[in-house]
């Protein structure tokens, strides 16, 4: 135990990913996911049944998916994100989460 809390010390001397990041970056999968296959259907009114959901709205979910960077409009959305909304680190979990996402479906294919 003593030595994981020393490697933990030293990569957060170095910069690296403190331990709240690192869940951060692990949670982050399912709304990626969410995000990158779930809401893209919505949003074309793809989905083989009707939605109706508490914390998206089928006008929000079309903003998300028409914007620039999609990641960055869903992260601002306080009905998902409460008080984390706009956060710069939500929006870095997240956007490495949906690369990571994208890049498995992608070769899945």
């Amino acid at each position: 135990q003593e030595e994981q809390q020393q490697q933990q010390k030293e990569e957060q001397q170095q910069g690296g990913p403190a331990d709240w990041e690192r869940g951060l970056q692990a949670v982050m999968v399912l709304p990626a996911l969410c995000l990158h296959y779930f809401v893209q259907l919505w949003s074309k009114d793809k989905l083989p049944y009707v939605l109706k959901d508490q914390g998206l709205r089928e006008d929000e979910v079309k903003k998300i998916c028409a914007s620039a960077n999609p990641v960055a409009e869903f992260v601002r959305m306080k009905s998902v994100w409460a008080e984390l909304a706009g956060s710069d680190h939500v929006q870095t979990a997240l956007q490495q989460a949906y690369d990571a996402v994208a890049d498995k479906l992608s070769a899945a294919k």
